[in-house]
């Protein structure tokens, strides 16, 4: 058969019915068709959305819930959470936190609190200690370095 205007077919599921509106109550769009009951998008020649500009946009969009605070908090670590983590002698900083998942990605301070006992030695670097933590690390022959100080950008 030859291809010609007259016989010209869309493939196969390509092509989909249009919906049909406005064509009496049998036809399940009928009566009202679509537009709801009187005002101003019920009528014909209404364009385009009831809303109009931003505000429009802004009730598109998705909205945000809950609350991010800008300034994070530190993660509290037990001493006992410490020691099961690290039964030996080891060096542990925020690296060390990371890689044992006492902190994720966007945490990136932490403190040692003195819950628990301590038999190991360990040798805390920049990380943040309850006083009496500090005291039963160092009692257990580990250390406790100094946190470095964090820059300050005065604006002039």
């Amino acid at each position: 058969m030859a291809l010609s205007l007259n016989n010209l077919k869309p493939a196969k599921g390509s092509a989909k019915r249009p919906f049909i509106i406005g064509r009496g109550h049998g036809s399940g769009m009928g009566k009202t068709s679509g537009r709801g009951t009187k005002g101003q998008a019920a009528r014909s020649g209404v364009s385009g959305l009831r809303l109009k500009g931003m505000r429009a946009l802004m009730l598109s969009m998705p909205k945000a819930r809950g609350f991010t605070s800008q300034y994070t908090k530190d993660v509290t670590i037990t001493l006992t959470a410490l020691v099961e983590a690290f039964p030996k002698e080891c060096k542990v900083n925020l690296e060390a936190l990371h890689e044992k998942k006492f902190l994720n990605k966007s945490q990136r301070t932490a403190k040692i609190v003195s819950t628990g006992s301590i038999n190991v030695p360990l040798h805390v670097f920049d990380i943040k200690c309850s006083p009496s933590a500090k005291a039963l690390i160092e009692k257990a022959g580990g250390s406790v370095a100094a946190i470095k100080p964090k820059k300050v950008h005065k604006h002039k």
